[in-house]
């Protein structure tokens, strides 16, 4: 009897070991999001019609950034705008970031208790700014453009609203090919990025003009042929009015290209 007593307590110490090895293997761990502009916002780029830009601020906000364990893997190119998942988690609020400011990817906001698994897409909407400079815009880029003797200072402030979908985050170097991000394990850290690329706006004077980037793009021209004095100070009802048709619908086209995750693409969402 006392021998039987000496089995069930090492049952129910071997039971509760498992059931904390079981616990420790599903802890919750932390998801961070972070903005990116690139070196082309932080550090300047020449557009695809040759002027210099550099950027004072390029502010964007955005909202109700999500990212899921997409079930099927999500891919924006051929499931659209469905993404079918098991998990998803939120960060809450609206979040205005500086993505000219630094010499990194900024830090958005953190979830601290996300479910272990691989977070392989993410969405979020672009929503005007609460108060600040950029207040009642979503995207507000300013600063100088040069091009042969000529300077351009721009205030560009757009109240454009949308949103992508985005599938896997991934990143290149020169070292690797491809990095695929978003592992969350027990316990851990992982990361979720919503990326912003300017090229798809100005284009790439460093690539040929038959490149399809370029091809896209508006370029800096119908721009700074609406300055006065040398200063660009406009919302986007005014580019609406002032643009060329074919330029304004070509700026609002690039726009559904601007998000990006890492080098992944994205599914514009339409408000």
């Amino acid at each position: 009897m006392r021998k039987a007593n000496h089995v069930l307590i090492i049952l129910a110490f071997l039971a509760l070991l498992c059931t904390a090895c079981s616990s420790q293997e599903n802890a919750p761990g932390t998801l961070q999001f972070y903005a990116n502009g690139g070196d082309r916002i932080r550090q300047g780029m020449l557009t695809k019609d040759r002027w210099a830009l550099t950027f004072e601020h390029f502010y964007v906000t955005v909202a109700n950034a999500t990212a899921y364990q997409s079930d099927p893997p999500y891919d924006p190119i051929y499931a659209a705008d469905l993404i079918r998942y098991a998990t998803s988690i939120v960060l809450d609020g609206t979040h205005t970031i500086d993505l000219a400011m630094g010499d990194a990817p900024a830090l958005v906001g953190e979830i601290l208790d996300a479910p272990p698994g691989t977070y392989d897409a993410v969405s979020w909407q672009m929503a005007p700014a609460m108060d600040g400079a950029a207040s009642g815009y979503s995207i507000v880029m300013t600063g100088k453009a040069e091009k042969a003797g000529k300077t351009v200072d721009f205030n560009i402030k757009l109240d454009w609203e949308g949103g992508y979908q985005c599938g896997e985050y991934f990143v290149r170097s020169a070292d690797i090919m491809a990095e695929k991000r978003g592992l969350l394990e027990s316990g851990g850290t992982t990361t979720q990025e919503m990326t912003f690329v300017a090229e798809v706006c100005f284009g790439d004077g460093n690539s040929p003009a038959t490149d399809v980037l370029n091809r896209s793009a508006l370029g800096f021209d119908p721009l700074a042929a609406l300055a006065q004095g040398g200063v660009l100070d406009i919302d986007l009802a005014g580019l609406e009015q002032e643009l060329p048709a074919d330029a304004y619908a070509m700026l609002n086209e690039a726009l559904t290209e601007l998000g990006h995750v890492g080098e992944g693409r994205c599914y514009y969402l339409v408000p």
